[in-house]
């Protein structure tokens, strides 16, 4: 089941990494020791890469859950709306019967 929730959250996410891995990569870049390092090692990317591998899944997970329960709350609307419509054809119509 697609959902635009999942793609604006995952988005949030690369988003996060992103910007956590360039705070990270700007705090070793302007660190007051020359020999900070200025990019992640291969150690380094691996964890993150291990880290967002093992954090997807659950995201998408939750991601699920959340578009289970607005469409149960859609459904439940649509529902309840066509209900009320139906009824007041009905008594439209039940009106136009002549009463005998």
């Amino acid at each position: 089941m697609s959902c635009p929730v999942l793609s604006i959250f995952l988005n949030y996410i690369r988003m996060r990494w992103l910007g956590l891995l360039g705070g990270w990569v700007l705090l070793a870049i302007s660190s007051c020791t020359d020999d900070a390092p200025t990019h992640l090692s291969s150690r380094q990317q691996e964890l993150m890469d291990s880290l967002l591998t093992l954090q997807i899944p659950i995201v998408k997970q939750e991601e699920d859950s959340l578009c289970q329960v607005h469409f149960d709350r859609r459904l439940r609307r649509l529902v309840d709306s066509l209900l009320k419509d139906r009824r007041e054809e009905e008594a439209r119509l039940r009106k136009m019967i002549p009463v005998q």
